[in-house]
Formats: structure tokens, C-alpha cells, sequence
């Protein structure tokens, strides 16, 4: 009896880790085949009474904020509106981002922390005076104001939200680990993202770089201390069957952190984040796909399926020595390792 169980339960893995990888080799061909739409070009121009503001969450971000501000906001001072929320800061990081803007919020609250609570008080913030656009960034990234307007432009002509591409580089002396780590983040946020927009019209959030109409904030809350905000938001808009544009052209970079330890917890908190949700929220997701017949929804939920690559990579690499064990050890059938090495080849293709 032990047997069956052991079996079926390593033939469902097999059959999610195929949906997956499926999914997976789809993005990279489409990306690299399909034809790119009209809407990932940036040559819109911006009207000249567009109201865009920029938001940008920082905690205890002194080290990096003054440069990131000084190369975003170079020339484009009077272009759009600087907002920097400064959420539970225990450094000069308000102080730093005055120097640069007179729109800084201080928020202190060490129960309701997190980055969607920090995006909400800015949100709130800016009610108060409303833009046409609202282009959320981190406060390490590194960017140009005049990146930031061609985003905008995009943004207002397609009157949707918007990804631009979010790049994360390991230094040049970084181990081999932290290289591996920004493979890995090109291939999820450049290459899947661009090929599955080409193929299904949307895209997911990355967390900066993104750009939102801001009709879209009515009656929406980003209050949360969810570990993944931007897959959060991602999965409330396909329900609600809004499309999210990708614009290639436009290019926001960022450096992972430069410790091993900083860079493990933060990669251990996107990849716990992104589990959580493959758990409890795609369920969901494909029952409210499959009870209102919404295709964004469904897509949605198949590009969620696909683990972080690490873990993708571990996962297979488990399935496949598992099969293989009960194929040569405990009699199972020889069609389950085939199976397993058929999908080690596809994913290694």
C-alpha cells in the first residue's frame, strides 16, 4: 500500500513539475520568436500637462538613497513629483531624502511593517494632490528622470499598469552564488516576463519599475505585510482581468546585497513568498479562472506555477533520482523514470 502512495504522489509531482516546465520552456520560445508588440515601444510622447509622480519606500536606506535621488532626479527636477516614505527609520534616511524633495512621509509603526504598508501611506499621501501616473521604485534602484517619463508616456497611452524590465547585478567579485542569483533574476523578470507578455498580453510585477494609472487606485488598499507585494497586487488585477504592459525599452537596475547573509535571507524571502502563494493563493486563483471564465486569471495562475529557478532545479533533480530509485529498487515502472528523464531533458534543453 505504502508503494501506491509513494507512487502516485511522485507521479502528481511529476505531473505539476511537467505543467511547469512546460510553461517555463513556452516563455524563453516565445521571447525569443514571437514578434514584439506595439505597446512594448516607448515612442509616445508625454502631454505636456501630464502629473507624474514618483514613489519610493525606503527603510533605513541612507547608504544608497542620496545617489539613487541624485541620478533620477539630474535635470528632471520640475518633470514629475519626488515622494520618498520613509518607513520605520532608525538612520538619516528622511533627512537625506529632504535634501532632495520636500515630499517625505515619515511613517513609524513596528506592528503593520512591511513595503504595502509603506506604498499605502504614500498612496495616501498623494490623494491628497493626485497624479495622472504613479511609478513606484525602490530606493536602491538606479534609474534616470528622463527613464521614468518615457515609462510614463507608456503607461498613459496603453491606460494600464506597466512593468519596465528590473534588473539585479552581483558585483564583479561576488561568489558564485550571488551570479548564479542574477542569471536567475534576468531569466524571471526579463525573459519569461517579456515572452509570456508577447504570448498572453500581461506580464506579473517585479516590485520597481512599475507604473499604474491612478484610476486604479480607487477603493484599492496596498496596506499589507505580505512577503511578495508585487505578486499580491498581480494576482488582485488578473482577477479583476486587467492587463499588466511590459516595456523592454525601459530599464531599471539594482544591486543584490553585497553579504552572503543579507543576500540568502533575501532570496529565502522571495522564494518563501512565492511558495506561500503557489499554496494558498493559486488554488483560488484557477477556481474564480474557472468560475468566471477569466483568461488572465488562468494565465496567471500557470506562470505562478513555475517555482524560482533554484528551486526549480532542486525540485526536478529530487524527482529525478526519486523515480529512478523506486524504478531500479521498489519495482515501479520503467515509464515513471522515463517520464522524469524526458523532463530533465526538456528543462535542460
Amino acid at each position: 500500500m505504502t508503494g501506491i502512495v509513494t507512487l502516485w504522489a511522485l507521479s502528481f509531482l511529476l505531473g505539476l513539475f511537467s505543467i511547469a516546465v512546460g510553461v517555463f520552456v513556452v516563455q524563453v520560445l516565445s521571447a525569443l520568436c514571437l514578434p514584439a508588440r506595439r505597446s512594448e515601444k516607448t515612442d509616445a510622447k508625454l502631454p505636456d500637462n501630464a502629473r507624474v509622480a514618483v514613489l519610493m519606500p525606503a527603510h533605513n536606506e541612507e547608504a544608497v538613497l542620496g545617489d539613487t535621488l541624485k541620478a533620477l532626479l539630474a535635470g528632471s527636477a520640475s518633470a514629475f513629483r519626488m515622494v520618498v516614505v520613509a518607513d520605520n527609520c532608525t538612520d538619516d534616511t528622511a533627512t537625506i531624502a529632504r535634501m532632495w524633495t520636500h515630499d517625505v512621509v515619515e511613517r513609524t509603526d513596528h506592528i503593520l511593517r512591511g513595503k504595502g504598508y509603506a506604498l499605502q501611506a504614500g498612496l495616501e499621501h498623494l490623494r491628497l494632490d493626485p497624479p495622472d501616473v504613479v511609478i513606484v521604485l525602490d530606493a536602491d534602484c538606479r534609474v534616470s528622470g528622463d527613464q521614468v517619463l518615457r515609462l510614463a508616456s507608456v503607461c498613459m497611452t496603453v491606460g494600464g499598469p506597466v512593468q519596465s524590465v528590473y534588473l539585479m547585478h552581483a558585483k564583479s567579485d561576488s561568489p558564485v552564488s550571488a551570479k548564479v542569483s542574477e542569471l536567475a533574476w534576468l531569466v524571471k523578470t526579463f525573459v519569461r516576463a517579456l515572452g509570456w507578455y508577447r504570448l498572453t498580453g500581461s506580464c506579473g510585477l517585479s516590485g520597481s519599475g512599475m507604473a499604474f494609472p491612478w484610476a486604479l487606485w480607487s477603493g484599492r488598499s496596498l496596506a499589507s505585510g505580505h512577503l511578495v507585494e508585487d505578486l499580491q497586487l498581480t494576482v488582485d488585477l488578473a482577477k479583476e482581468g486587467v492587463a499588466i504592459h511590459f516595456c523592454p525599452d525601459v530599464r531599471i537596475d539594482s544591486m543584490f546585497p553585497t553579504s552572503d547573509g543579507s543576500r540568502a535571507v533575501q532570496s529565502t524571502r522571495w522564494e518563501h513568498g512565492h511558495l506561500d502563494m503557489i499554496t494558498h493563493t493559486l488554488p483560488g486563483l484557477i477556481w474564480h479562472a474557472a468560475r468566471h471564465g477569466c483568461l488572465r486569471a488562468f494565465t496567471l495562475g500557470l506562470d505562478m506555477l513555475v517555482p524560482p529557478l533554484s528551486l526549480l532545479v532542486l525540485g526536478m533533480g529530487a524527482c529525478f533520482m526519486s523515480a529512478w530509485a523506486l524504478v531500479l529498487f521498489a519495482g515501479a515502472p520503467v515509464w515513471l523514470g522515463g517520464w522524469a528523464t524526458l523532463l530533465a531533458l526538456l528543462f535542460g534543453w
